[in-house]
């Protein structure tokens, strides 16, 4: 049975993902105890979708105390290695960020296991996170001592009143679209053009065991092959429930293959993968074959952005995460960006509640969640920058000719360590908090 909701709350978070639940932990660091945070479903997801945190959300993470069990769980996984089928071409050390940040690597951890640790952690503070509420609508309520409030509507007809509502729903945010928000493109082009369109239109994602370890060349890293018609990326996680050695894979699909199966394509379709875009110590294995698969997704390579991320509405509305901003997961950056803008936005929201949240303090609010949305947009575009330089090049004569001069370029590129340096800080979010 779930727990009743309160009839008001100071601040109220729509939406218990990873981003929901550390804006409610930065909120309590900040020293803000009225909060209330609900979710749709039952229970936390089990889908594992983003596995990467980077070095800058690490460093943020530790203002909110939650670094510790993270580390203790997690692969620190010390460098990103690009190759084509037989041979690497560029290394990025991430040990070279070692001057910059306590963190010089990128920690690989299933999404799942970090909602846990955020949930514990969230327990340990008193927070209880009350579900199943799912929102349906809001509506103005200002109150009498001129603070202003709005009322959010629940589909089993509960209503709470809040001062300040936190939209951390995800892309389809209902607070987003509540509150008329737009959501698009931040510059109105498309990220999958002629060039993308047959490797990076359609991508899969999924965690699985294997009937072999694969030898991969280091334990410790992430590996991205790139060939005429696609990439695929494998990298190692922390072991399943089940004790087996689990890793993340993910390959774009070309068109010609037609779209991948919905909603979770099955170990047949990615075996597919492995074997056509997989590199040659995977794919040439015979006794390395997908033996069961712990969760697979289709994501779309969609990128947008809110119009805005804060308005006053009767109440304060802000917006984090995938409800601010979405963009493809290549880099892994979506929930680290989604990370960051949680853990920042606890100082701020309280300081604006220490000045009795009148409109006449919004100034300094609307200052921190504009510079917010100036790093989803920078984020977005080193997402596309990335996308262009791993999209395939085409079949054919002149594909291969592509194919060689990207390869070569990456490989002399990867000669001079401040290059390498320079990749590894902008990958690590360090550039872009």
């Amino acid at each position: 049975m779930s727990a009743a909701l309160p009839e008001s709350t100071t601040v109220l978070i729509v939406g218990a993902g990873p981003v929901g639940m550390a804006t409610a932990l930065s909120l309590w660091h900040s020293g803000v105890r009225d909060v209330t945070i609900v979710d749709a479903v039952s229970q936390s997801a089990h889908s594992s979708r983003a596995p990467i945190l980077h070095a800058a959300t690490l460093d943020e993470l530790e203002k909110i105390e939650c670094t510790e069990g993270l580390l203790s769980q997690g692969i620190k996984a010390k460098s990103a290695r690009y190759q084509d089928k037989k041979s690497e071409l560029f290394k990025v050390d991430f040990t070279l960020l070692a001057p910059y940040t306590k963190h010089p690597y990128f920690l690989l951890l299933q999404q799942s296991r970090v909602e846990e640790l955020l949930a514990q952690k969230l327990a340990e503070k008193g927070i209880r996170v009350l579900r199943p509420f799912r929102a349906v609508g809001v509506s103005e309520t200002p109150e009498a001592d001129a603070k202003g409030a709005a009322e959010v509507v629940f589909e089993g007809g509960e209503r709470i009143r809040a001062q300040y509502i936190i939209g951390a729903d995800g892309s389809h945010s209902l607070i987003r679209q509540a509150f008329g928000i737009a959501f698009q493109d931040p510059d109105g082009s498309t990220v999958t053009t002629k060039d993308l369109d047959h490797a990076l239109a359609q991508m899969v994602f999924a965690d699985v065991t294997f009937t072999a370890p694969p030898r991969v060349p280091a334990p410790d890293a992430l590996f991205t092959t790139i060939s005429a018609d696609g990439f695929f990326v494998i990298m190692p996680l922390p072991a399943t429930d089940a004790g087996e050695q689990a890793f993340r894979i993910a390959s774009g699909v070309p068109r010609a293959l037609g779209p991948p199966p919905p909603p979770n394509p099955p170990a047949a379709f990615l075996q597919t993968l492995v074997d056509t875009y997989g590199p040659a110590y995977v794919a040439a294995d015979p006794a390395v074959r997908v033996q069961s698969v712990v969760w697979s997704s289709r994501l779309g390579t969609r990128s947008a952005l809110a119009a805005r991320g804060m308005l006053r509405a009767g109440g304060v509305v802000c917006l984090v995460g995938d409800a601010a901003h979405v963009h493809p997961p290549v880099g892994g950056q979506g929930m680290n960006l989604g990370l960051r803008d949680a853990v920042a936005l606890g100082p701020a929201l309280a300081a604006h509640i220490a000045a009795g949240g009148r409109p006449d303090a919004d100034a300094a609010l609307e200052a921190h969640v504009a510079k917010r949305r100036e790093s989803a947009l920078e984020v977005i575009k080193a997402v596309r920058g990335m996308m262009e330089k791993l999209g395939g090049s085409g079949g054919g004569i002149s594909g291969r000719v592509r194919v060689f001069a990207r390869a070569w370029l990456i490989w002399s590129l990867g000669r001079f360590t401040v290059l390498r340096r320079a990749m590894a800080y902008r990958l690590s979010g360090l550039g872009m908090k």
